[in-house]
């Protein structure tokens, strides 16, 4: 993670990832909470009290963290008033977790279910969204806060003349590039705020801020 980084090498941040989704360019995600559309005791965050709930792994900032402050600032704490927390490893794990009952709810970043609905290995009317947000020029369901794209970082011993190079081609590269269309990103912009990131880590002591 990008402050462990910091923390141990004096990393900072010089690029953010531009991602390519639905022929968009993005530099922003979020969390999503899920539950079957057919479970109807789960309408609300307060309703996960006492059901259990799937995240991808501890470390995963979109596929867990993010939902995680989401659902404390919210008054819960889901090591000890969910009935279960598991983590799938992997996003798609975690949805058909979902779909096929094997926990009552779960989270995932933004993207997957309107990645598997486009694949066909999911409908997305099989699943209901909770706490829904709306951000104008986002196009993804979404439950959580927005937060910057991975950056791409220098340690402090990287020269500033090497940094100023490696962002100038960065820079250059755009999403007709074979570059960008195997990584699935249109380029790289200026570095965008991580302080967010820094404050929901430390909140959350997760990450480098772990006790």
């Amino acid at each position: 993670m990008f402050f462990t980084a910091k923390i141990k090498f004096g990393a900072n941040a010089i690029a953010t990832r531009i991602n390519s989704r639905q022929d968009q360019a993005l530099n922003s995600f979020g969390g999503v909470i899920i539950t079957s559309a057919y479970n109807d005791s789960i309408n609300s965050l307060e309703d996960l009290k006492g059901k259990t709930f799937m995240a991808v792994e501890k470390s995963s900032f979109g596929g867990w963290q993010m939902a995680y402050k989401t659902i404390k600032d919210a008054g819960l704490d889901p090591f000890q008033d969910f009935a279960k927390m598991e983590f799938g490893g992997k996003h798609d794990n975690v949805v058909f977790a979902i779909q096929n009952e094997a926990v009552q709810a779960g989270t995932v970043r933004t993207d997957t279910l309107e990645r598997m609905a486009a694949s066909g290995t999911i409908t997305m009317e099989d699943f209901k969204i909770i706490n829904k947000q709306n951000y104008a020029n986002f196009p993804f369901i979404c439950s959580t806060a927005l937060h910057p794209e991975w950056p791409l970082t220098k340690t402090s011993a990287t020269s500033d003349a090497l940094t100023q190079k490696v962002v100038a081609a960065l820079k250059q590269i755009t999403k007709d590039n074979p570059a960008a269309a195997k990584a699935k990103i249109i380029g790289w912009s200026e570095p965008l705020d991580y302080s967010p990131v820094e404050e929901l880590q430390k909140a959350l002591t997760v990450g480098a801020f772990a006790k």
